[in-house]
């Protein structure tokens, strides 16, 4: 029988066909490429999140900024008095913890911009030497991280309104501040405080021994440099090595055998585990005792070669060919070879 004209032909069911009256069929759904998807989940998302966080920190940041200068640090650092009574409320302890955040912040700036350019800075600010020292005595007894940190900035600005009250620093009760303030006198120079040095030099506090022997090498002075010789045996070793470090920067043979033992791993290494310090006076009790890294140790032996090549000693010159073939630490042995390069009469 002849199909009825009238009736739509049937056939099969193609893809993105449109029969008549009827609605689109279903084609085949596309596969997601399995390289998008782990791209999508492991980069493209986290790269969002990662854009999205440092948008944060900037704006962050932009909300924070304020303007500092001189007058602005030195009003930071000035706010830290504060009576007992006040620190006791709640309140303002939380007030101290935020201003204290600022005060470091604004310490080290100040630090950095006067390694950058000492000379220019105080031009700069005339009056930065006088208001550091003032506030530095002003903050006896306060925040001892603070009167350290204190103390390495008058360093760095030295001047003759710094040097009497570093010195007078030199007694204080924390013994952690009194050795900045050597390192301080120390990178000033000024030979002033060579009797308060010498007198550190015989404290019973073995940290305060270590600094003011290492302080007092860089002082052309004959008490210097005799109260250095008479420590090279003193009771803890560290004292002694700095003593030999001090001499040794003055030229003086002194220094020499203690610089030897260096040139010996195994014995340094021997003294570093066994390094059992004094007593000392400050310390708090349980305090743990200072114990010596490898890497520190092997620092002090490349340090002591370069200070024994200055010595013209046929002997010593040929321990050092030695240490510079044979030595198993790098820069021992580096410090060995570049030492040997060095012309004579540059080493004088």
């Amino acid at each position: 029988m002849a199909d009825d004209p009238s009736t739509p032909a049937k056939g099969p069911n193609l893809p993105g066909i449109v029969p008549i009256g009827g609605d689109p069929l279903p084609g085949p759904i596309e596969p997601v490429n399995p390289l998008v998807r782990l791209a999508t989940q492991f980069f493209v998302i986290p790269m969002a999140i990662v854009i999205f966080c440092i948008f944060l920190v900037f704006v962050f940041r932009w909300l924070t900024w304020e303007k500092r200068d001189l007058s602005t640090y030195i009003s930071a650092l000035s706010s830290t008095t504060r009576s007992s009574s006040q620190k006791e409320q709640d309140a303002i302890k939380m007030l101290n913890y935020i201003q204290e955040s600022k005060r470091w912040q604004s310490i080290y700036d100040v630090t950095e911009q006067l390694r950058l350019n000492r000379e220019k800075f105080l031009q700069e600010n005339p009056e930065f030497p006088s208001k550091i020292a003032r506030l530095f005595r002003e903050t006896a007894g306060d925040d001892r991280r603070v009167r350290q940190y204190l103390a390495q900035v008058l360093g760095l600005v030295g001047g003759p309104e710094v040097v009497p009250v570093l010195i007078d620093s030199l007694n204080d009760s924390d013994s952690e501040t009194a050795i900045h303030a050597m390192v301080a006198l120390g990178r000033i120079g000024d030979p002033q405080c060579i009797p308060a040095l010498l007198t550190q030099s015989r404290s019973p506090d073995r940290g305060l021994r270590q600094t003011a022997v290492f302080v007092l090498g860089n002082f052309h002075d004959p008490a210097a440099i005799s109260r250095c010789a008479e420590t090279l045996n003193d009771p803890d070793l560290l004292v002694g090595w700095n003593a030999a470090f001090a001499l040794a920067r003055q030229g003086d043979a002194r220094s020499v055998p203690t610089l030897e033992r260096f040139l010996d791993q195994d014995y340094v290494d021997r003294m570093g585990r066994e390094y059992a310090p004094t007593v000392s006076a400050t310390a708090p009790a349980g305090a743990p005792l200072a114990t010596f890294h490898p890497e520190r140790l092997e620092q002090y032996r490349a340090t002591a070669v370069k200070l024994l090549a200055q010595f013209q000693d046929p002997r010593i010159q040929k321990e050092l060919q030695s240490t510079a073939s044979n030595d198993k630490q790098l820069k021992v042995r580096q410090a060995a070879i570049e030492a040997l390069k060095v012309p004579h009469d540059k080493k004088n």
